[in-house]
């Protein structure tokens, strides 16, 4: 597996959400990764200004369900902390990353973006909707796919809250 991108040092010396053998669950996706936490009010509003730069971004606080590896093997984390009380249009639907950046086609830009965002299969567009999955079984078995073909681990998380950032 090669090194996740750790976009946003913190929680400082927390381990990255790749990391099999931590305890935390709970980290932020922007174009980047933070570090795991095991209390999803590490990132209150307050944080997220201190440590990810404003510009045009969604920051997806995400509580990681399973990582897959490049072979299709599935490894659960212990759901070992309460479920955060967020509630947005994206709470609880599920998200895929990898472990690398790679190149994705988005049809509506006729260009190709590099990104380590899982897109749903079809979509045309990068937005927000074209990233989330409502079913968990849907979700796992592209994500199964994508992680062999890829040769890439890919980790599939819960959407805890979705916020514009810009």
């Amino acid at each position: 597996m090669s090194q996740p991108i750790i976009q946003y040092d913190f929680p400082t010396g927390g381990p990255d959400p790749f990391d099999v053998s931590a305890k935390g669950n709970y980290f932020v996706f922007a174009n980047g990764y933070s570090r795991l936490s095991d209390d999803p009010e590490t990132f209150t509003h307050t944080e997220l200004e201190k440590h990810i730069p404003m510009g045009y971004k969604t920051i997806v606080i995400c509580r990681r369900l399973a990582l897959i590896s490049p072979d299709g093997g599935i490894i659960e984390f212990e759901k070992n902390d309460s479920q955060p009380n967020r509630q947005d249009d994206f709470s609880g639907q599920f998200f895929l990353t990898t472990d690398r950046i790679y190149p994705h086609f988005i049809p509506d830009w006729n260009r190709e973006i590099q990104t380590s965002v899982i897109y749903k299969p079809g979509t045309t567009d990068a937005g927000s909707r074209s990233s989330v999955w409502d079913d968990p079984d849907a979700s796992g078995q592209y994500g199964i796919q994508a992680a062999i073909s890829r040769q890439c681990s890919i980790l599939m998380s819960e959407v805890i809250d979705m916020i514009s950032w810009h």
